[in-house]
Parts: C-alpha cells; sequence; structure tokens
C-alpha cells in the first residue's frame, strides 16, 4: 500500500488506453495507472472539479467540469 495522488475516481471513468496505461479521472484530473508497477500518476491537473463524464478516442480524453466540457490530449511517446 501507499498514497495515491487522487482522492477517487469519476464513476466510469477509466479505460485501457494510448502505450498500455489504464487512463482514468478523478476530481482533481487525469490520471494514468501502470499495469505493470500499479503506479498511479496524475498526469493533468483539471482546471476546475471534473464532475462527470468520460470518453476516451485515440489519443483525446473528454470530461465536463461543471457545464464545460474539456479534452485532454495524451502526448505521443
Amino acid at each position: 500500500r501507499k498514497p495515491m495522488p487522487v482522492r477517487g475516481t469519476i464513476y466510469s471513468s477509466v479505460a485501457l488506453g494510448p502505450g498500455g496505461l489504464i487512463w482514468g479521472l478523478a476530481p482533481e484530473g487525469v490520471f494514468t495507472i501502470d499495469k505493470k508497477t500499479n503506479e498511479v500518476v496524475l498526469v493533468a491537473r483539471a482546471p476546475q472539479k471534473i464532475t462527470g463524464g468520460f470518453a476516451l478516442r485515440g489519443n483525446e480524453i473528454y470530461f465536463i467540469c461543471g457545464p464545460s466540457v474539456y479534452r485532454y490530449t495524451i502526448a505521443s511517446r
């Protein structure tokens, strides 16, 4: 066990994505989980608290913060 950089996940907001990582949303921002090491990393802080939504299409993650829709682009490795 070790502390995680996020307090929890947004309901139904986790999926396998680019790089073989698990990508997800927490109220604080976008996070990844490395399946090999179980390391959780907060890769991007949200401009406001994330309140819902989750769509992972290619290298794009879409989510909402209140009434606004945001897109996070996953950097190519």
